[in-house]
């Protein structure tokens, strides 16, 4: 199944490295069940699926591919056919968010953890909030 192009991760040595391998795998015929939609096909080399890609990504798009990809190595621990797309699953523990009492309108509370102006941006490049750290740390936290 075709999830999409990696385009960033690597250096000139295992570009290199990487090209070998691919070349030795090179096929003449597509082996996926269906084809890539318009310029994803452009100038393709197709090769037979037997190596594991790690890469990490930014998200899934709508059409099922991966956004912003960036490479970091090929995986000798598992066997290609093993390879499914992984489903993010809901946290076993979700955060009790309640806002504050009347008497102190201008806060949130986290797990009874008290988060002042839950809405003050912390850092203007993401947006983020103070609430959304503190759902962060919930989140990561045992």
């Amino acid at each position: 199944m075709y999830a999409g192009r990696v385009g960033t991760g690597f250096n000139q040595s295992s570009l290199r490295q990487l090209h070998r391998q691919l070349a030795s795998l090179e096929i003449k015929e597509s082996p996926l069940e269906s084809l890539p939609a318009g310029r994803e096909t452009k100038d393709v080399h197709w090769v037979q699926p037997s190596l594991v890609c790690e890469a990490e990504f930014a998200e899934w798009t709508q059409e099922g591919l991966l956004r912003q990809a960036s490479f970091i190595a090929l995986r000798a621990d598992k066997p290609a056919k093993d390879i499914v797309r992984e489903r993010a699953t809901s946290p076993s523990r979700r955060p009790v968010l309640s806002d504050g009492p009347a008497r102190d309108p201008g806060h949130t509370s986290v797990d009874k953890v008290r988060i002042t102006h839950p809405d003050r941006v912390i850092d203007p490049q993401s947006g983020a909030s103070k609430l959304d750290l503190a759902l962060f740390y919930h989140g990561i936290s045992e």
